[in-house]
């Protein structure tokens, strides 16, 4: 088992939307990053290479859910009280209705056939044995028609000013 670094939590957003940033354009997805005029850097102990999974799995099922084009906003926010970040994955897509939010955890639970795109089942199966093994936890909003908010909490071990460029 690999020891776990500091990670900045933006540095791990910015590579996963770079990675994406070709599929999210073709399918007309405006990308809006709302990180609340950080002046700060946020840094958590974990493994990037795995909390990128979880973006680009989270992410992924975005842009699934709006094959017809629509807007993905990240936002960033310090939970002060507790030392946490919240990275929040708001999209315009077609939402969920409750049944499926309980169901969306599960391995091998898929709507994508549904959508007549492809996926296995296992992105936020896998994304959430990730976020509670860096001591954090992620959680659903979404509605019918209204898009669908993803969160991931992660605790935070530094904010540091970030340096004049």
């Amino acid at each position: 088992k690999s020891t776990k670094a500091s990670v900045n939590v933006v540095d791990v957003v910015e590579r996963t939307l770079s990675i994406l940033e070709y599929v999210l354009v073709r399918q007309k997805i405006d990308i809006i990053r709302d990180y609340r005029g950080l002046s700060k850097s946020i840094w958590v102990k974990g493994h990037f290479d795995q909390l990128q999974q979880v973006f680009m799995n989270i992410i992924l099922n975005a842009s699934n859910a709006m094959l017809n084009g629509g807007v993905l906003r990240i936002e960033l926010d310090i939970v002060i009280a507790d030392r946490s970040v919240v990275i929040s994955v708001v999209d315009t897509g077609e939402g969920m209705s409750p049944d499926i939010i309980n169901k969306v955890f599960e391995p091998f639970f898929t709507t994508s056939y549904e959508r007549g795109t492809k996926g296995a089942g296992l992105g936020l199966f896998i994304s959430q044995m990730i976020v509670i093994q860096h001591a954090g936890s992620i959680s659903i909003d979404s509605e019918p028609g209204t898009g669908t908010i993803v969160r991931v909490t992660l605790p935070v071990s530094e904010i540091k000013e970030k340096e004049a460029v």
